[in-house]
């Protein structure tokens, strides 16, 4: 706590931002991002900053494209004549493929549920 008090002017300088509040007591502010670090937990207030529905609704587009390549990926891969006759190569490429849409997605998951709550 005392590292972020004597070093909030460059903090402030470093994040461009005019006001930077240390409490241990402080609650999450409305529409707002969090971090966890150690020993701390960060508040980034998007209110005013972000135009929020227009990012909920950019995050629910990019949602439904992560969710249909998904879909598309765990057709392929379920189907027996693609995994048969593929190469081993192209199969493991495309199980790649779906494990990273996956991860994409739980994030974008997340991002979306923190802004709405």
């Amino acid at each position: 706590m005392a590292i972020l008090k004597n070093n909030e002017p460059a903090i402030r300088r470093l994040c461009g931002v005019s006001k930077l509040t240390v409490d241990p007591e402080l609650k999450r502010p409305d529409q707002s991002m969090t971090a966890v670090v150690t020993g701390a937990e960060l508040f980034l207030p998007l209110a005013g900053l972000v135009d929020i529905e227009q990012t909920k609704a950019r995050l629910k587009a990019e949602l439904k494209k992560l969710d249909a390549e998904v879909e598309r990926v765990e057709k392929k891969l379920s189907n027996p004549g693609f995994v048969a006759k593929a190469p081993a190569h192209v199969v493991e490429a495309e199980r790649q493929k779906g494990e990273e849409y996956k991860e994409k997605r739980e994030k974008v998951l997340a991002r979306l549920r923190e802004i709405e709550a």
